[in-house]
């Protein structure tokens, strides 16, 4: 009597070197036991980690890509192998570079904030402060695009970090927008002066602010 196939699975299938991946398997049916193998070079060669086993779960910590397959036997009678599994080593994310334009706008403007790749398969959070970074806000999160646009109605910063499954970046250095505020002006006889000139109205005369004019007994005096 043929014996079923086993199935195996591997959770997670992608992982950075170093970490641990989980192994299941089974399917063949009451007193079966396994055989798992696992090949380092494509299948090419395959090398016995457990030998008639009756567990169904394995952990091994990986460094490199590793299929993996399985085959069961009841009452001596062996399976086929089962379908191949592949777990494979991913390249960490790399913290994202930031960068800003235009870096100063009117009230109300359009900035456009965009940021390198971080890896394949990585999304992205946004965060933007108005404080000069003493609280963050977000303004997108698992965003798989490059770039983001943004009214700027206050002086801003932001920020972006990536992240993959398991994987999250730290955030990457804050830039920062400046809001020009329209500038107020005066007309100075024929000449318009723009406010930061500094003057001010004195007994319904134009002065600069830099006179310094107090009130003495109900009369305006330089002081």
């Amino acid at each position: 009597m043929a014996v079923i196939t086993p199935f195996i699975q591997a959770s997670p299938r992608a992982i950075l070197s170093g970490e641990t991946v989980t192994l299941t398997w089974g399917g063949s049916g009451a007193g079966a036991t396994y055989d798992v193998q696992r090949s380092v070079d494509n299948g090419s060669r395959w090398i016995f980690i457990l030998n008639s086993t009756t567990t169904t779960t394995y952990n091994l910590t990986l460094t490199q890509n590793n299929l993996f397959r399985v085959r069961a036997s009841v009452g001596g009678v062996l399976s086929a192998f089962s379908e191949i599994e592949s777990v494979q080593i991913v390249a960490p994310l790399t913290v994202p570079v930031i960068t800003v334009s235009p870096t100063s706008l009117p009230v109300g403007g359009l900035a456009t904030i965009s940021w390198t790749d971080s890896g394949t398969g990585a999304d992205y959070d946004i965060q933007k402060s108005i404080d000069r970074g003493g609280t963050w806000a977000n303004i997108a999160t698992g965003i798989t695009s490059l770039s983001i646009t943004d009214h700027v109605f206050k002086t801003t910063q932001y920020r972006v970090r990536a992240k993959k499954g398991s994987q999250i970046t730290e955030w990457s250095y804050s830039l920062l927008i400046s809001v020009l505020f329209p500038r107020m002006s005066v007309k100075v006889g024929s000449e318009v002066r723009n406010a930061v000139d500094g003057w001010v109205m004195v007994n319904g005369t134009l002065r600069k602010i830099t006179d310094m004019w107090v009130m003495v007994n109900g009369t305006l005096r330089k002081s």
